[in-house]
């Protein structure tokens, strides 16, 4: 293979791999590209907390989703929508 014949495959190979990659992300797009968030708040002064939940929403005081997170002070939320607003409670 003289050398133009292995700068034409080598050139095919990328774009090869570079459209597979764009296939994949564009299959699963929404979950690669889905946001992450950690969440950190203070423990409560009473002393009778037997644990914390978390509530998250896309308006104010209208918390459609929560997840029991026990005595943990920090949570990492996974699955966000980038770009979308989200209001939190714990």
């Amino acid at each position: 293979m003289n050398n133009e014949n292995a700068k034409k495959a080598n050139y095919l190979w990328k774009l090869n791999c570079l459209l597979l990659i764009g296939f994949i992300l564009l299959l699963f797009g929404g979950n690669a590209f889905a946001g992450n968030l950690k969440l950190t708040w203070k423990a409560s002064k009473s002393h009778d907390v037997g644990g914390y939940k978390v509530y998250y929403g896309l308006s104010r005081k209208n918390y459609t989703a929560s997840i029991d997170v026990g005595k943990r002070l920090t949570y990492k939320l996974k699955g966000l929508t980038n770009g979308e607003r989200y209001f939190f409670a714990a």
